[in-house]
């Protein structure tokens, strides 16, 4: 009777392990994209706001606690709001290589108010800040949890980018071909006069 009995445990402590085991991969494995997020930009006065919804795309016992976005600086960024139990951080560390003088802006929930993995579809709006810029660059996102910070799956979301400003030597280009164009219309105009 004994020897059945330390089976039968160790039986059930074998499947515990195993049962566990498969599911902290099939953790792992969700984790690799846990989360989508949207994007909705609309005009606000003389500003575009940005607002970005994050869902979770797993079923895993985790929540998603974490988001970011690329932040450039040139975007002139203002109004940075976050729901309820979450806050922001930006960051001059550009995470995600884009280069230039780009950072990161990082959301983080407090403990209780992430975003739950264990229910496919769950999701969280209220990410959101204004830019004069209406002009946008789709780039890589971010969501994170307890295992690690993971791209974002679906299409990318939008951020703001400041439009481009001409070089200086493309100005000075610029104004000698209308000079070469001036002394070109005035020895014509001479020439047909004489």
């Amino acid at each position: 009777m004994k020897k059945q009995v330390l089976n039968a445990l160790a039986i059930g402590i074998f499947a515990l392990v195993v049962c566990n085991r498969a599911q902290a991969v099939q953790c792992d494995f969700h984790a690799m994209t846990p989360g989508n997020v949207s994007t909705s930009i609309a005009a606000d006065g003389s500003d575009f706001l940005y607002s970005y919804t994050v869902g979770a795309i797993s079923n895993c016992d985790l929540d998603i606690t974490s988001f970011a976005l690329p932040y450039l600086p040139s975007a002139d960024i203002t109004s940075i709001e976050s729901p309820e139990g979450w806050s922001y951080q930006i960051s001059a560390v550009d995470s995600f290589g884009l280069g230039g003088n780009a950072g990161t802006l990082t959301w983080t929930a407090a403990d209780g108010y992430g975003i739950p993995e264990t229910v496919a579809g769950s999701y969280l709006s209220g990410f959101s800040y204004d830019s004069p810029y209406g002009a946008v660059l789709e780039v890589p996102a971010r969501v994170g949890d307890a295992l690690g910070q993971y791209d974002v799956y679906g299409e990318d979301p939008a951020i703001p980018t400041a439009p481009p400003v001409p070089e200086p030597s493309g100005l000075v280009l610029s104004m000698l071909g209308l000079l070469v164009g001036a002394f070109c219309l005035r020895r014509a105009r001479a020439a047909s006069a004489a």
